[in-house]
């Protein structure tokens, strides 16, 4: 999604694909806030790959990023929504954060 070679095909260059990473996390967070369990267990898929995480910790994004992992995963309680838990947990395990490690 914002690997180097893709951005470069788009014609982006390096300061536009921050404007690009802001306007993704922007929508990610609304995401988040559905507390929809398919929506939010392919975004924590999104950020579980390390390469695109850390393109959002360049651009000032990471922090944030777990910060609404941690929420979407207290706000997800109902039975059927263990699946996306664990992909949420999954995707702060790729990207070493321990934050989340008391769910």
């Amino acid at each position: 999604m914002l690997y180097p070679a893709i951005v470069s095909r788009l014609g982006l260059d390096s300061s536009e694909s921050i404007y690009l990473s802001r306007e993704i996390f922007q929508e990610a967070k609304k995401a988040f806030a559905k507390n929809d369990m398919g929506v939010t267990t392919v975004l924590a898929s999104l950020f579980a790959d390390t390469v695109i995480f850390k393109k959002f910790k360049i651009d000032g994004y990471g922090k944030q990023i777990v910060d609404d992992i941690i929420t979407a995963c207290r706000n997800l309680s109902h039975y059927d929504d263990r699946e996306a838990k664990q992909a949420l947990l999954q995707a702060l395990g790729n990207i070493n954060d321990t934050s989340g490690s008391h769910f």
